[in-house]
């Protein structure tokens, strides 16, 4: 395939592409769970190049036996499914999933070992994952209405973290990580990704912009090696609070408060 032009909806049937996909006019986000998918296929190396001024995809899934694929410019997709072969992500790229899933119905999504740089979800209805989400750089999550929220898996995150819109929790777990320093920013009126949060960092320091509260029933936070700063705003774990690395409350006389069920190891401070 070397050309899409297409202003309208791809709505059902498989594309099966062996060699390089160049779209250059889109607006083929179809919204529901049967919109085309466009499948990558074969062993040579391909190209998947957006220039389009609406860079919008239905699903897609990656099964390559050998090759690698390799993404130039920034698009949004209904879905992503990774079996198969390396994907080749240039720094700074950004991946929107846009599912309207409130329409379709429930997505499931595995994205694989997809070495994704900045990763937004604007999405209006439940993401179910298998498998991690492997992020270099920043996740913004700004779903929207309808209950939206994730199920199973794991979000792996190496840069900042902004939680715009989330209506519900799910069990989706949450892993900060990488040498980084990283800002985790979430809006004060909704829920938060609803599995256990952990903080596993060789070097660099997570700091809190906004108050964050993991209230799911039975969710907890793990810093397991790493620094949380809270930089002064509010900690609320529904459960439990286990500390390996060092929890900072604030530098005083501005620390924030911490509150769990239960708290387990190094004890935070409030310098």
């Amino acid at each position: 395939m070397d050309k899409v032009f297409w202003y309208g909806a791809l709505t059902s049937g498989t594309l099966n592409v062996a060699g390089n996909v160049n779209i250059t006019k889109c607006e083929c986000n179809n919204p529901y769970t049967t919109a085309t998918l466009l499948n990558f296929t074969g062993t040579a190396a391909q190209t998947l190049t957006m220039t389009a001024s609406y860079p919008n995809l239905p699903r897609m899934a990656i099964n390559k036996a050998g090759g690698s694929l390799t993404w130039s410019g920034d698009f949004a997709v209904n879905s992503i499914q990774h079996t198969a072969g390396t994907v080749i992500v240039p720094a700074n790229h950004t991946v929107t999933i846009k599912s309207n899933n409130a329409w379709g119905g429930d997505v499931s999504m595995s994205p694989g070992t997809i070495p994704f740089q900045n990763l937004t979800f604007a999405s209006t209805g439940n993401i179910i994952t298998t498998g991690s989400w492997s992020i270099a750089k920043d996740l913004t999550i700004s779903h929207s209405t309808f209950s939206a929220q994730f199920t199973g898996g794991t979000f792996r995150v190496s840069g900042n973290m902004n939680i715009n819109s989330l209506e519900g929790p799910g069990d989706t777990a949450v892993l900060l990580e990488g040498s980084a320093n990283q800002t985790l920013t979430t809006a004060s009126a909704n829920a938060r990704p609803g599995g256990t949060w952990t903080i596993n960092k060789p070097a660099g320091t997570v700091t809190l912009a906004s108050n964050l509260s993991l209230g799911n029933a039975g969710q907890d936070l793990m810093i397991t090696a790493g620094t949380l700063n809270m930089a002064g705003y509010n900690l609320s774990v529904n459960d439990n609070i286990t500390n390996s690395g060092t929890l900072r409350r604030g530098t005083s006389p501005t620390c924030g408060t911490v509150s769990s069920a239960t708290y387990t190891g190094t004890a935070a401070i409030c310098p």
